[in-house]
């Protein structure tokens, strides 16, 4: 069987990261995980800080830790594909996993994280891109966005806070929708904590989305 992490973020992207790409793909090596995606924060205030620059050197900016990942990952034989994590900013506090992206959109996105979540919602299931809402039920400050999205992170294992995965899987189990796992990994005890298990290897974002529509997979 093979292992993929669907959910991580890295220091030199997300502001929240404490692990370098070098050392997050290294740790995952080390746990024998297979594929990672490397899900760093997407949201206004990256761009905002950005100043002086174009769209285009900014869509690079976000884009370093994947870089420097696949870099490390190619080195070690692990596959590292290119994700985000979408905070509009209608509600913050809700965040959207996206498979199948690249960096022409994350020059598309630079001006658009006001548009209303069903909208973007809309637009995104148009390009094919997958929709997976992480932690729908976090802290008890956040609710799902119904109808927002394609899939539900029903297990999420980041030791900093109470994600409720038994009440997503009933929510998932209500609306019909496929669920995932991830570690959401930001420090070393994030590492490792759940991902995909998968009887063919990961290799590309349309791998990962065609097997969580086919649900022959089991969450570790």
């Amino acid at each position: 069987m093979y292992k993929t992490e669907p959910h991580l973020h890295l220091k030199e992207v997300s502001k929240c990261g404490r692990l370098y790409a070098e050392e997050m793909i290294s740790m995952y090596k080390d746990a024998g995980y297979d594929t990672v995606f490397v899900t760093d924060h997407l949201c206004s205030a990256f761009f905002e800080k950005c100043e002086g620059i174009t769209k285009e050197e900014k869509a690079d900016a976000f884009c370093l830790g994947y870089r420097n990942a696949k870099k490390i990952g190619d080195s070690l034989g692990v596959t590292v594909i290119f994700s985000a994590e979408l905070q509009l900013n209608e509600n913050k506090k809700a965040h959207f996993l996206l498979y199948g992206i690249d960096i022409d959109f994350i020059i598309w996105i630079q001006d658009k994280f006001d548009v209303p979540t069903r909208e973007m919602f809309e637009y995104l299931d148009s390009k094919g891109i997958f929709v997976v809402q992480a932690h729908p039920y976090r802290d008890e400050k956040v609710t799902p966005a119904v109808g927002c999205a394609h899939a539900v992170e029903a297990h999420n294992t980041s030791p900093r806070h109470i994600n409720y995965d038994e009440k997503v899987i009933e929510y998932a189990k209500l609306h019909g929708l496929p669920i995932t796992g991830g570690s959401d990994a930001h420090r070393p005890e994030d590492v490792a904590g759940t991902g995909i298990l998968s009887e063919n290897k990961i290799n590309s974002a349309k791998d990962y989305v065609t097997l969580i529509k086919s649900g022959k997979y089991e969450i570790i």
